[in-house]
């Protein structure tokens, strides 16, 4: 499975785009005065558009990350790429057709696509730490000392190695401002001391 991750992820943004393109056309059909501009070419300019998109996502290499271990940077590029993708429609559009779909019809498929990404990629992370958190028969409950970066490194690796033995319970840290606050739904439980 894992060899085909990357066709799987874009055949999967491609039936989102798709989604995203249904889901203008019924608004379209159920409020008749929101279709503006491209009435004729329609076909043609979401073909534009999704090859525009599907450039941007291959020049920020978005198809290539982990998404398991998706940071800020990732989910970031994803949008840089979309709006890149939809700037490159509206400047191929105007030159190559002539005409284009409208800026606010423009602006609502290119949302709902990136939600529509965005809300696979959370699913599935999601779904990963809570496969591999759930609690395991034998599991060895432990507790970090130490609730800063280190700390949440240990926790990361302990909470996303399906390999882990350990079920970690709670953070103790020398700070008052961080006890009885929680890090990534662990609770700080108290001072070291």
């Amino acid at each position: 499975m894992n060899r085909f991750r990357k066709q799987l992820l874009f055949l999967c943004d491609a039936l989102l785009f798709l989604l995203a393109v249904a889901g203008y056309k019924f608004i379209t059909v159920l409020l008749p005065y929101t279709e503006v501009g491209a009435r004729g070419s329609f076909p043609k300019n979401v073909l534009l558009l999704y090859g525009c998109t599907v450039v941007a996502q291959l020049l920020f290499r978005t198809y290539d990350s982990l998404w398991r271990y998706a940071e800020s940077r990732e989910y970031l590029a994803l949008l840089g790429a979309a709006i890149c993708g939809f700037g490159a429609y509206e400047i191929f559009s105007r030159a190559l057709l002539h005409e284009a779909i409208s800026f606010v019809l423009l602006a609502a498929i290119a949302s709902l696509w990136v939600l529509e990404m965005l809300a696979v990629r959370f699913s599935y992370r999601m779904y990963r730490t809570f496969s591999i958190q759930r609690e395991q028969p034998g599991a060895v409950p432990v507790a970090i000392i130490g609730a800063g970066s280190a700390g949440v490194q240990l926790l990361d690796e302990l909470q996303h190695n399906p390999n882990s033995r350990y079920h970690v319970q709670c953070f103790f840290d020398d700070d008052p401002a961080k006890v009885n606050k929680r890090i990534r739904g662990v609770p700080v439980s108290g001072l070291i001391s």
